[in-house]
C-alpha cells in the first residue's frame, strides 16, 4: 500500500466495493467527507478556548435511509487493506438488507 494516496485507495478501493455492494443506488446513501466534530473544545481552568483543525471527519457516511445514518468508513494506514474494506462493506450490506 505504500506509495498510493487517499484519493487513489478511495478510487480503485473503497468506491468500486461501495458500488459493487449496492450502496450506489440512491444519491443520498453515501455522504464523502462528513463532519463528525468540527473542532475540539479545550477547559483552561473555567474560560473554554475552541482549537481550530482538530475536529473529526469521516471519508464515508453510509445512510440506511435519507434520516438515518448506519456506518461510517475511514481509509487510515497501516489498518487499510482491499481485504478488510470489502469484508466491512460487504457486513454492511448483508445488515442493510
Amino acid at each position: 500500500m505504500a506509495g498510493r494516496s487517499e484519493a487513489q485507495s478511495r478510487k480503485e478501493l473503497i468506491e468500486p466495493k461501495l458500488k459493487e455492494t449496492g450502496w450506489d443506488e440512491y444519491p443520498w446513501q453515501v455522504e464523502w467527507e462528513y463532519v463528525i466534530t468540527k473542532d475540539r473544545i479545550m477547559f483552561h481552568g473555567s474560560k473554554p478556548e475552541r482549537q481550530k483543525n482538530s475536529g473529526k471527519t469521516a471519508d464515508y457516511l453510509l445512510r440506511y435511509s435519507k434520516s438515518k445514518a448506519i456506518a461510517t468508513v475511514y481509509r487510515e494506514e497501516p489498518f487499510f487493506s482491499n481485504r478488510k474494506i470489502s469484508r466491512k462493506i460487504e457486513e454492511l450490506s448483508i445488515n442493510k438488507s
